[in-house]
Parts: structure tokens; sequence; C-alpha cells
């Protein structure tokens, strides 16, 4: 196919164009006008096939009266390989990209605060109302295992314990303690 235009399909030196019952029967495609491109000047199939249509009978058209085949599944170009191995457009449109793990971080570390401060249990987040509640934020984000929020836990409380020792060691000089010790029939009670 040498030019493809909205509305006109050409080819180069094509022999004769018979008529037949096959040429008659293909009458619809995407295709209006067929024509045969000569080095000189433009010959025409004399087939118009209605805009509105599939491209199929075009297709069979071309290689049953014009002798026009697709090429071999072993001799295809390059740009024909790379183009079958692209994504359908539903799978790019609905393809689900990772969230960028700075992110998925800082959505954790905000869970881990939420269940630290509120002295929620770790099953929360198995919790169908909080999930949808956190994927109607960020669609994208995966919600971490109890064995992971357990490691970020024990991250901060190391941090957490290296900064109060800091903190006590440059600025204390001196602390106080005081113990209240009473009882009550069956109930002891220190603070």
């Amino acid at each position: 196919l040498s030019s493809y235009n909205s509305d006109t399909l050409s080819w180069p030196n094509e022999d004769e164009l018979n008529e037949s019952n096959e040429l008659n029967e293909l009458n619809t495609s995407n295709i209006s006008d067929v024509h045969n491109l000569d080095s000189e000047s433009e010959k025409e199939c004399g087939n118009e096939y209605e805009l509105s249509t599939g491209t199929g009978n075009l297709k069979a058209h071309l290689r049953q009266i014009h002798r026009i085949l697709p090429p071999e599944e072993n001799n295809q170009n390059q740009s024909t390989k790379i183009a079958s191995n692209q994504p359908s457009l539903h799978d790019f449109i609905n393809k689900k990209t990772p969230l960028p793990t700075s992110k998925q971080d800082k959505i954790t570390n905000r869970i881990l605060a939420w269940i630290v401060d509120d002295l929620q249990p770790f099953n929360a987040t198995t919790n169908n109302c909080f999930r949808d509640m956190i994927l109607e934020c960020e669609l994208r984000f995966e919600f971490p295992c109890y064995d992971k929020l357990k490691e970020k836990l024990m991250q901060s409380v190391l941090f957490a314990e290296q900064q109060l020792k800091e903190l006590l060691q440059t600025t204390m000089s001196s602390f106080c303690f005081t113990t209240d010790l009473w009882s009550q029939m069956h109930q002891p009670y220190i603070a």
C-alpha cells in the first residue's frame, strides 16, 4: 500500500482489475474509494465502500481481487512486531501503576501512628470499612502485613528510646521520683 487517506486506499503497479461476483459482494468498508496507482496516472478500481462499516470486507477485497496479501508471520517487519507487543488500549488505561515507595511508607507510618496513638489493635487494619476509607484516599495503596507493621513499630520504639536518652543526657541535671503506696480492700495500688 503506497498511500492511505481517510477515505481512499491506493497501491502501486496493479495489473488488471476483474469484475466478478466476489467483487460485487464486497461492497462495504471504511474506505470509500479503492484506487490503483500507476507511475504516470491514477487508475480507479471502481469499487466504492461505505465509510461507516468495518475494514474486513476491504481486506478480503484486497486479498481476493487484487492479490494483496498480509505479510507472513515470520516475515513481519520490526514495526509490526512492536505493535503486536503493545498492550491494548483497555489494558493501558486500566493499568494500575504502583504507588511510589515514599508515599507508601508515609501512609503506612500514618496508619502506625494512628494505631499507637489510639491504642488500636493491629487487626484494625483488616477492617473492611477502614480499608475502604484508605483506598478512597489512595487507590494504589497496598496494605502492609502484620510483620511489616511490627517491624516499623519496633523501629519507631528504638528511635523514640534513642531520642529520649539523648534528651535526658543533654538537658537533665537531676531528677526526682515520687511514689505513693496505698491499698484498699483487695485492691493494692502503687503510683
